[in-house]
């Protein structure tokens, strides 16, 4: 069973926004999701310390997920459940993602620090949800919530999936060779601030 779309009513969607910057489009989808009330031993998180969060997690690496897609989130201590919500951007817009494409599609996601696999599972449907170019085309096209809604529920599939490490991967946008000089290596982790890299042999296998 497809998880985002239980978290997604209408009211947790945006079609079609604008927004000045990566800031102040976080700013608005924090304020958004807020209004579904995450609680953290009952008591409601604020508008406030759902930005903190996710600004927190979003300057520790870009959230861009690649092909126009975003998947800014937090792992909250003692969040009681998952909240998510949902945009679509016209006009695109920068997410240091490592392709370079704007991103016009992003799910924003509030999990708790407690149960790391929920956050891998709703990132799988994601990644799986716009690894699809007709899926990202169907998302991006969407004319209303409505439309996007039951885009999502039908795609939801009537059993659950084995979560795997495939679900979550993407093709690295930067790999090097064995024989690529360490001084050519730390040049490209520094330039595109990367921790790490993948290093493989001349018919892409990884090494």
């Amino acid at each position: 069973m497809m998880h985002l779309p239980k978290l997604l009513t209408p009211e947790l969607i945006r079609v079609h926004i604008a927004a000045e910057g990566r800031s102040e489009l976080l700013s608005e989808l924090c304020a958004l999701v807020a209004t579904a009330k995450p609680t953290v031993g009952g008591k409601a998180l604020t508008e406030d310390v759902i930005y903190e969060a996710v600004m927190l997690r979003e300057a520790e690496r870009s959230s861009g997920l690649g092909h126009g897609c975003a998947f800014p989130h937090a792992r909250i201590e003692g969040l009681d459940a998952p909240v998510a919500c949902m945009a679509t951007l016209t006009p695109g817009m920068d997410f240091g993602a490592a392709d370079q494409e704007p991103v016009r599609i992003v799910c924003l996601l509030l999990a708790p620090l407690e149960d790391p696999a929920a956050t891998l599972r709703i990132m799988a449907e994601v990644a799986g949800l716009m690894s699809s170019s007709t899926n990202r085309q169907a998302v991006d096209n969407a004319e209303d919530v409505d439309a996007l809604m039951a885009l999502l529920d039908g795609l939801n599939p009537d059993t659950d999936r084995v979560l795997t490490a495939r679900n979550i991967m993407r093709k690295p946008f930067y790999t090097v060779h064995p024989e690529t000089p360490l001084t050519e290596v730390t040049r490209l982790l520094q330039t595109h601030n990367l921790e790490a890299t993948s290093v493989v042999d001349h018919d892409g296998h990884l090494v």
